[in-house]
């Protein structure tokens, strides 16, 4: 029975094998150039979008910072906390200003309530 099951199973010739072989290498070669080029796609595309958000963020931030055509987005972002960093700086010492002429405004006031 097992012999009478192996003369009806039919063998693969050897050249078969092969012709079955060179064609899933030629797919497979076939899927790799496909999958390479949606990938460089890919890569264009999501340059091409970077690209686009730093310059839509160049020139929101044009009339506020001082922003080279050439400045990467790090910078940007750098320039961004110095500026703030800036202004904060600058806010305080005027507040402390105001702090002061407030508080010598009072005195004078009581002084010249008292007198």
């Amino acid at each position: 029975l097992l012999q009478e099951a192996f003369e009806k199973t039919p063998m693969k010739s050897d050249e078969t094998i092969d012709q079955q072989e060179t064609e899933e290498i030629r797919q497979l070669r076939e899927n790799l150039i496909s999958l390479t080029s949606q990938l460089d796609e890919t890569k264009r595309t999501s340059q091409q979008y970077k690209q686009t958000q730093l310059d839509i963020l160049r020139n929101q931030l044009q009339n506020c910072l001082s922003i080279d055509s050439n400045i990467s987005f790090d910078d940007i972002a750098q320039q961004i906390v110095d500026q703030v960093t800036k202004e904060r700086e600058d806010f305080n010492e005027k507040y402390q200003a105001l702090e002061k002429e407030n508080d010598n405004l009072r005195s004078e006031l009581t002084n010249n309530m008292e007198s």
